[in-house]
């Protein structure tokens, strides 16, 4: 896959280099511009520097700056006049220049990553359930329910999907934790060769099921596969998102939805993969006496909140998750209602607002049976000590070490 990856790449550079004219549209058009020391840079003059990055050439540093800088919110695709998708330009850029620097960055992250969705996982689920997720393919299904690493920091949502696809009657298992890892951490690290062989297991265990369908979660895995490096190998099976597979079935899923849920939901979306907004508004718009009101707090200015979007923007991230509260509490909303895994890690239960995924609502619909947020639950308590006696039986039955829980709980639970 090493050898497959490099050939990937230069094929994507030599097609952007053909086309991009350094007209600089997309660089006016970036939201993060403004907020960075990029701010009054000539956008002929930045991009001409991401271009001489991909010819392989030094990088200048303001070329850098944005390709670390960009969020993916995608604003600038539909602005490019030649059809290039900025994004994945500045995407590949950043992959390229990090190697060229040699940077270590992707395996560090990626090894303390690992340690942490270790320890939130087995504070959070059963021996049993964490086999059932990480284990290696027992035998084939029709549908593979990828979850990715991160997933499993907030692993009740794992559990509602499950719910959701059980529902449907659909033949499927699970697969995820740190041993399928996309390889998107190593690429923006720059460790290019890491990525190769990362990317290509993952494509290797996944193909084990024999699946005609294999349904991502993770919005940084989808956008890695399915735009960073889409195209990359031969596998029989089509990626598709979870929301799209169950739009794809919502008059099934709305015969079950028996509960009418009377409450008001803010739902905190985000920009750069537009259809996941838009498929859960459609799901949740199905659920009856649900009073749905969309924030406008920032969030179409990442593609997630996560370390690869609104928090590479620090600033940016703080204004966004304070515009979240202040709205949500402005319309008077019961619940606020966030898409993604690492948006539920960084929002929080407070003042009366209760912080749900959209799974949660569209499982208590349908009456199925509910998983307890432990990861809320856990960041709402007082202490560590209260975690750990909560948790207690769970760390004794998956192995986990207290004493390392409690030096690392500020850090697993930081608000």
């Amino acid at each position: 896959m090493t050898s497959a990856l490099r050939s990937y790449l230069d094929t994507q550079r030599q097609e952007i280099l053909g086309r991009c004219t350094a007209c600089g549209d997309c660089f006016q058009v970036c939201p993060i511009v403004s907020l960075t020391p990029l701010k009054g840079a000539s956008p002929e003059g930045v991009v001409t520097g991401v271009l001489e990055a991909l010819r392989g050439k030094p990088a200048p540093g303001e070329a850098v700056a944005w390709a670390e800088a960009c969020t993916r919110c995608g604003l600038c695709i539909e602005r490019c006049p030649e059809g290039v998708n900025p994004r994945k330009m500045l995407a590949l850029t950043e992959g390229l220049v990090h190697e060229a620097a040699g940077a270590q960055a992707g395996s560090r992250f990626f090894r303390l990553m690992s340690r942490n969705i270790r320890l939130l996982s087995g504070l959070q689920l059963s021996h049993q359930n964490l086999a059932g997720i990480q284990g290696p393919p027992q035998d084939q299904a029709d549908v593979v329910f990828y979850v990715g690493c991160n997933l499993l920091s907030t692993p009740h949502i794992i559990l509602n999907v499950m719910e959701l696809l059980s529902a449907l009657g659909v033949d499927y298992r699970v697969a995820g934790g740190t041993g399928y890892c996309c390889g998107v951490i190593h690429f923006v690290g720059g460790e290019l060769e890491a990525t190769g062989k990362v990317t290509g297991h993952l494509f290797s265990k996944l193909a084990a099921f024999r699946p005609r369908t294999v349904l991502t979660w993770c919005p940084t895995c989808e956008m890695f596969l399915g735009e960073t490096m889409a195209g990359l190998g031969q596998h029989e099976f089509e990626l598709q998102h979870v929301t799209d597979f169950l739009v794809a079935h919502l008059d099934v899923l709305k015969e079950r939805m028996s509960k009418p849920i009377p409450r008001r939901v803010a739902v905190h979306g985000h920009g750069g993969l537009p259809h996941i907004s838009d498929n859960v508004r459609r799901l949740l718009g199905a659920i009856p006496e649900l009073d749905l009101v969309e924030l406008h707090d920032g969030g179409e200015l990442g593609y997630s909140c996560n370390v690869g979007g609104l928090l590479r923007v620090p600033s940016l991230q703080a204004e966004v998750q304070a515009a979240v509260w202040q709205q949500a509490r402005a319309i008077g909303a019961d619940e606020l209602v966030d898409l993604y895994h690492g948006c539920h890690r960084l929002l929080w239960d407070e003042g009366g607002l209760r912080v749900r995924n959209f799974t949660d609502l569209l499982v208590e619909a349908m009456g199925l049976p509910s998983h307890e947020d432990r990861f809320q639950r856990y960041r709402g308590m007082p202490g560590p000590q209260q975690v750990l006696e909560a948790a207690r039986d769970l760390m004794r039955e998956n192995a986990i070490d207290p004493a390392q829980v409690e030096r690392v709980l500020p850090a697993l639970f930081q608000r």
